[in-house]
């Protein structure tokens, strides 16, 4: 894999490790409107640690973070770039962008 095709040439601007696995969203803006939920990701047989990537796309991305291989579709709610990951207890991942939009996913 080439570091610059990660998000189709659009910079990087946040990684997290995590568990695997990610199946619903929720998220609203600073003012409280909710945010479009994003497509369930696919499951998987066998457990996997996944590196988490935000950028300037405005995609969330999943990788496999031993083989480096995209795990699935990205994960689509941002209207602006993903600037912000992070990896809670509860099984939670929460992505944040440039417009103050916070999302938090069920993994």
């Amino acid at each position: 894999m080439e570091v610059k095709a990660a998000h189709n040439g659009e910079r990087v601007q946040a990684l997290v490790l995590g568990p695997s696995g990610v199946s619903s969203a929720s998220s609203a803006s600073a003012s409280g409107a909710p945010c479009p939920s994003a497509v369930p990701a696919t499951s998987t047989s066998s457990i996997v640690t996944v590196l988490y990537s935000g950028g300037d796309d405005k995609l969330v991305r999943r990788w496999d973070a031993r083989l480096l291989v995209s795990l699935g579709e990205p994960l689509q709610v941002h209207q602006a770039g993903v600037k912000a990951l992070a990896v809670g207890q509860n099984e939670l991942l929460v992505s944040g962008d440039a417009a103050g939009e916070v999302a938090v996913w069920t993994v």
